[in-house]
């Protein structure tokens, strides 16, 4: 199961989130179906604020996990990941302007054949189309 560990941090930096990892890879208590591990940390420094993830069996355990890698986790949240499905507003526009460039090279070939080509590579089927 997937959780995120709030943290209020003063002073918090990359470096000491960087020692946490260092930490999390030592192998430590928890073989087997009470291993829990470290995913890494969403850091909102100017926040004092850090989401760390982990991926482990029960709460109890995630929370003993924070405890040694010395995260002072103020509230322990289980969140629903949500994955990218469907493109963006910022892709479908990426993939409306190449579908556009790709009109335009196809008329820019057009324009540079022979006369005698054109009608023919005009009148073929674009790829996919019969």
């Amino acid at each position: 199961m997937l959780y995120a560990a709030k943290c209020y941090w003063p002073g918090v930096t990359q470096t000491d989130l960087d020692s946490v990892a260092e930490r999390a890879a030592q192998p430590g208590p928890g073989p087997g179906r009470d291993r829990v591990a470290y995913l890494g940390a969403l850091l909102f420094a100017a926040d004092d604020l850090v989401l760390c993830l982990f991926q482990g069996p029960t709460r109890a355990a995630v929370i003993q996990a924070s405890d040694r890698l010395g995260i002072p986790s103020e509230r322990l949240m289980e969140p629903i990941w949500l994955p990218h499905t469907s493109p963006s507003p910022m892709e479908r526009r990426n993939d409306q302007r190449l579908v556009a460039a790709s009109a335009v090279l196809r008329a820019a070939r057009l324009r540079t054949l022979p006369a005698d080509r054109r009608v023919c590579a005009a009148s073929r089927p674009a790829a996919g189309q019969p």
